[in-house]
């Protein structure tokens, strides 16, 4: 994302509150935001297999 696309993003979100709403009296600002939602039960599909630690991890 390019700067200026993030603080367009930013200057939104002040707009719409989320800085106020959640971090009131603070510093912090609003970076990121996401609304994961929830999927249509009919449309997902099982979880796949937890991968062995060993198969996909190298230890230095």
């Amino acid at each position: 994302m390019t700067q200026r696309r993030a603080a367009a993003f930013q200057h939104v979100a002040r707009q719409r509150s989320q800085d106020g709403g959640f971090f009131a009296d603070t510093a912090i600002k609003v970076n990121f935001m996401v609304n994961v939602g929830y999927g249509n039960p009919a449309g997902n599909f099982a979880r796949l297999p937890r991968l062995e630690f060993g198969a996909v991890s190298v230890l230095a």
